[in-house]
């Protein structure tokens, strides 16, 4: 199951927006006049294993 999917399931409203890979807080920052909300970082993780995690 897709997050949309269980996002319609759950009936909860959302937005997609797409938007080119930002490195600096300072490119971040720039992109805030296009979206609404508070800016967060996202971190890509990876175990020993090879498995992967975006948090």
């Amino acid at each position: 199951m897709t997050i949309y999917e269980i996002l319609d399931e759950l009936k909860i409203s959302y937005e997609e927006i797409s938007h080119k890979a930002v490195f600096t807080v300072e490119e971040a920052n720039a992109m805030q006049e296009q979206i609404n909300g508070v800016g967060c970082k996202n971190l890509f993780l990876t175990n020993k294993k090879g498995k992967y995690y975006i948090y």
